[in-house]
């Protein structure tokens, strides 16, 4: 079996399982073991997905990541992902960027097939709260996340002499942000979650200094990070720097005494450290929804027989109206309904979803039911088409694969409901560059 399937199978064997974040860790190490000799990558602070354990495979690359105990994977197509990525990595638009940081659990990096690196020279303190805040609060969460075997010594030291504190070191671990000075021999530990961006940090232990007069003395643990300067840079570094605060295009003012930051000490540090593990939020609880039965005249031989005569080119409305489907009273004329089932013509007619056993308001298909049902349909159609391109699984039930059928694509999902979704492939498939 595909290793990338057998994991997927080992994630759905998890429903239902109240884990332990030990238990999650050693899952982990166990996919790891499962996708030798491909080795694991971490990438993270991006504000469009999640924080990530990555192997890359030349066909298809799988993602595993951790929301609490929750274990979810999912996998897609390598050349469509890595041509969205490489573009959202070379545009100047910072909310796109796929990750700030990285790190690498095997080959060096240019052995990864990644083509660009998003290094980001921060030269005034709103640029570095743009590029460092995120990055230290998703580096703290995937510590957490990370197998304690994994997990590197990640450090950044900055000369803060213009405030008498020497050398300040702001070591990261699962536990928070360890903040110290070589000077006067003070820490903090920030816990995670501190509301506090590390760029207020760092500006107001520097007493409200320019960023420019904190030099970065080194940073490790990651091959691939945002940077700040180092008081080296060339005359044509420092023009190129004045030049971006000018343009001030993403709303980073340079530093000035107009913009001054508030000065900070340890001693307030730990206050407001206190006072974040007091106010740290308690575990939200689900509300549960009621549970409907999977009820469908729909089984899957004529399931499959409508995809398969959808991709012979059968015009669906004519499929459906053929298993008995009539105009949906209670819709504009583009949806019918059958015998536990409900198909609707969305985006203009540019595709059909197919929802079985449609639940009523305040409901969900029986997870245990709708995840069986999504698995065994996905069977059937890798049978027929091959391998899904991209695909999703949770250890709570959720589902989603999608196969390529020449430029169409069908898509098997249970998300509270089970549907199916015919289309264009290039619409369905979860990159904008699918061409």
């Amino acid at each position: 079996m595909d290793a990338i399937e057998r994991v997927s199978d080992s994630v759905a064997a998890l429903a239902g399982r109240d884990l332990t974040l030990e238990e999650c860790h050693q899952f982990i190490l166990d996919v790891a073991q499962m996708m030798e000799p491909v080795k694991p990558l971490i990438v993270g602070g991006s504000e469009q997905q999640e924080t990530h354990i990555r192997w890359r495979t030349p066909d298809r690359t799988l993602r595993l990541w951790l929301e609490g105990t929750t274990v979810h994977s999912s996998f897609g197509d390598t050349t469509l992902n890595e041509n969205d990525e490489y573009y959202n990595l070379e545009s100047d638009e910072p909310e796109y960027k796929p990750y700030r940081w990285m790190i690498p659990l095997g080959p060096e990096i240019n052995d990864i097939s990644i083509r660009s690196r998003p290094c980001v020279m921060c030269s005034c303190w709103d640029k570095f709260d743009m590029e460092f805040n995120c990055s230290f609060s998703d580096l703290v969460a995937a510590l957490a996340m990370m197998p304690p075997k994994w997990r590197p010594d990640i450090r950044y030291q900055w000369d803060l002499g213009v405030a008498d504190l020497g050398v300040v070191t702001a070591r990261l671990s699962a536990d928070g942000v360890e903040v110290s000075s070589d000077a006067t021999g003070e820490s903090v530990l920030l816990p995670p979650g501190f509301p506090l961006g590390f760029g207020k940090v760092l500006a107001g232990l520097a007493g409200g200094a320019r960023l420019r007069d904190v030099p970065m003395l080194a940073h490790g643990g990651l091959p691939v990070t945002p940077l700040s300067p180092n008081g080296k840079e060339s005359p044509a570094q420092i023009k190129e720097f004045d030049w971006y605060e000018e343009e001030n295009e993403e709303d980073c003012a340079p530093d000035t005494d107009d913009n001054r930051r508030p000065t900070l000490t340890f001693a307030q540090l730990r206050e407001l450290a206190a006072q974040a593990s007091d106010d740290a939020p308690a575990a939200s609880v689900r509300g549960e929804l009621e549970t409907s039965a999977l009820k469908t005249s729909i089984g899957f031989d004529q399931m499959c027989y409508l995809v398969d005569q959808w991709a012979r080119g059968v015009p669906l409305r004519q499929l459906f109206e053929a298993m008995g489907g009539a105009a949906d009273p209670a819709a504009s004329g583009s949806a019918l309904v059958g015998d536990g089932w409900r198909a609707e013509e969305k985006h203009g007619g540019a595709r059909w979803e197919l929802t079985v056993s449609p639940t009523p308001p305040r409901a969900r298909l029986d997870p245990r039911q709708g995840a069986a049902a999504a698995w065994q349909l996905s069977s059937e159609l890798t049978r027929m088409f091959g391998l899904p391109r991209f695909g999703d699984t949770t250890s709570d039930f959720s589902f989603s694969r999608l196969y390529r059928v020449g430029d169409r694509g069908v898509e098997v999902r249970m998300l509270g409901e089970l549907t199916i979704t015919f289309g264009a492939f290039t619409q369905l498939a979860p990159v904008e560059f699918a061409d």
